[in-house]
């Protein structure tokens, strides 16, 4: 994934200095007005999929998934292109057996996907157990990890010894430096899990948040400091909050400072103030154990909204009003029993985000309308009992402009697996999907681009070119990026002056089409 380059960094460091802070916003929809990108107007070609109405049918892309054979227990997987060619791979630090408990499993394991429904696994280190992020934390270009562990026992200095741990790649996604002085520093003394990155200070590097699992370890977050060193700066008392294996970072009040959604007992939303302060705020949230959790925006009108299994009483959906600063439910059609773990996607490629629900061994999809409306379309099931490990959708492994599902649950032993709702695209397509109306992102800060193509394979793989207007669709347009890899994601260290009419355009091009979308 090319990432800007380091004089440009620097640049945005200058800025922060003199204390410049400035706002972009991106046009907010009309309300209950509810647009999907694909019919928005194009430069270079059509933007409109010809995605027909029909029952969803999931098929396995699993190839290579099944090495190494996993041992049991939860783990934290994470989707994103490690080695920059475009196609978004699967990484992991293992379940249980992670390193070499009844498996060859070790240290940081990577499935580079093939771009055909293969996998090859690359692994380095001897630690594990625990959940991994990805991102580029020290803007150089290339995808870096970070993660929270329990077996922290490899006796080498900052490489697996500390239950927090961070490592810079150099674009093979499967070389590591270490880089994590002072990661594990926070009192930390057991079994810390589900991990993200986001710029939580809006200084231009992700920070590093990492939650324990079960009791007694709580929630930890960490600044970067961008040579190696990390410093603990904030925390929740783990002492009665009972985690699951799910954490995610999202913008629930669209103010461009990052917020924490957690899967515990009895905690779950944290409100960032771009300095490292959170404070909770979950008015109106049911109260129980979240089983899984995920924040994404389904309603379009810039803030993100959450996902979770509750307990025993099936799936949650909720919408936050900045209004009232409260949350409004949005689970018509949901089911209201059985134990699940939840994420949200576009598994249709409509443009409404849908619900991944899982409940062992049987998953399900549910498509969302915008409106908090679901309908059950598409199933699959996993090799019996099924118990969960993890759910991931994070993205479109194979090109298709649908996003595809990432699963680990257990038959004997825990069993890998990737699904899509595959339909081979006979036009090239695109539409993007972060940002798309009401977001804010503060100059200097780590913010990302997102989008969905659907490539047909006779055309190979393709190349996008971002462009940012300020002054909404009738530009001019200013290029951010270049000939990126056609991952569905871009991470941008924001440079832009002020202004609350920004839109963001992806030119996809291959060697024989090329086609463009605008954000709403």
């Amino acid at each position: 994934m090319k990432r800007l380059p380091k004089d440009h960094t620097l640049k945005h460091i200058g800025i922060l200095i003199l204390s410049v802070v400035v706002f972009i916003s991106f046009i907010t929809p009309a309300a209950n007005t509810f647009y999907s990108p694909f019919n928005q107007g194009s430069i270079h070609g059509s933007a409109v999929a010809s995605h027909a109405s029909r029952d969803l049918v999931l098929i396995s892309k699993s190839v290579g998934l099944e090495t190494p054979t996993l041992e049991s227990g939860h783990t934290a997987l994470n989707v994103a292109d490690m080695n920059n060619d475009g196609n978004p791979d699967i990484i992991s630090v293992g379940d249980h057996g992670n390193p070499y408990v009844n498996t060859q499993e070790h240290g940081i394991m990577v499935w580079l996907n093939n771009g055909n429904g293969t996998w090859d696994v690359h692994q380095n280190g001897d630690f594990g157990y625990g959940g991994i992020a990805a991102g580029d934390i020290n803007n150089d270009g290339y995808m870096d990890v970070a993660w929270g562990i329990h077996h922290d026992y490899s006796g080498v200095p900052g490489w697996g010894d500390t239950l927090e741990g961070a490592a810079l790649g150099d674009g093979t996604g499967y070389n590591w430096i270490p880089y994590a002085t002072g990661l594990g520093t926070g009192g930390e003394s057991w079994g810390m899990f589900a991990t993200d990155l986001a710029d939580f200070d809006c200084n231009g590097l992700l920070d590093l948040v990492s939650q324990s699992f079960g009791m007694g370890q709580g929630i930890h977050v960490y600044k970067n400091h961008g040579d190696g060193n990390w410093s603990h700066v904030w925390s929740v008392d783990g002492s009665t909050l009972f985690s699951e294996n799910n954490l995610e970072v999202g913008d629930a009040n669209a103010d461009g400072c990052p917020d924490i959604f957690a899967s515990t007992n009895t905690e779950y939303v944290y409100f960032g103030n771009g300095s490292f302060g959170f404070t909770q705020h979950q008015n109106g949230l049911p109260t129980g154990q979240y089983t899984g959790i995920d924040c994404r925006d389904i309603n379009n009108d810039g803030c993100d909204d959450i996902v979770f299994g509750l307990g025993s009483s099936g799936i949650r959906c909720y919408t936050y009003d900045k209004s009232t600063d409260s949350w409004v439910s949005a689970s018509n059609g949901l089911p209201t029993t059985g134990t699940y773990y939840a994420q949200l996607g576009d598994i249709n490629g409509d443009g409404f985000v849908d619900i991944v629900g899982y409940a062992g061994p049987q998953g399900y999809v549910y498509l969302g309308d915008g409106n908090g409306n679901w309908v059950q379309s598409g199933s699959w099931t996993m090799p019996s009992p099924g118990d969960y490990s993890d759910l991931v959708v994070n993205g479109d492994i194979d090109h298709d402009g649908r996003e595809d599902i990432v699963i680990q649950a257990k038959s004997g032993t825990n069993q890998l697996r990737a699904y899509s709702a595959w339909v081979e695209p006979t036009e090239l397509t695109a539409r993007v999907t972060l940002p798309h109306g009401g977001e804010t992102y503060r100059a200097g800060s780590i913010r990302f681009f997102k989008w969905l193509a659907a490539v047909p394979p006779s055309q190979g793989p393709a190349t996008v070119d971002i462009q940012l207007s300020l002054n909404g669709v009738s530009g001019p347009w200013e290029t951010i990026a270049q000939g990126v890899p056609n991952s569905g994601c871009y991470q941008w260290l924001v440079d832009a002056s002020g202004s609350n009419h920004c839109r963001v355009k992806v030119i996809v091009s291959t060697g024989s089409d090329s086609v463009s979308a605008i954000s709403p």
